[in-house]
């Protein structure tokens, strides 16, 4: 393989890893936001039910859509980009 064919390989994984990590960053964002937040964070709505008589709140934990609409509603687009720049700066190297 020739020096060109080398550079032309190495800047086409660059590219490649850039645009890959560019689209994945707002999936780990959700993903580290459901990983790592407390359920009560995202949670809206609570079922009653009642046990032997005493009242029992049954929370189910938030998916990712419902995750991503909260991130969407409360922070806006540019947080689901967060910590998309050390990513960038390691992905020429890596890939």
């Amino acid at each position: 393989m020739s020096q060109r064919d080398t550079l032309v390989h190495l800047f086409a994984g660059g590219c490649g890893g850039t645009v890959g990590a560019i689209l994945t960053c707002p999936l780990e964002v959700v993903k580290t936001r459901l990983q790592s937040s407390s359920i009560t964070l995202y949670v809206s709505e609570m079922q009653l039910s009642t046990v032997n008589g005493a009242s029992v709140a049954r929370v189910s934990p938030p998916g990712p859509l419902h995750c991503l609409k909260m991130i969407m509603e409360k922070e806006g687009p540019r947080s689901l980009f967060r910590g998309l720049g050390p990513n960038l700066v390691g992905v020429a190297p890596s890939r």
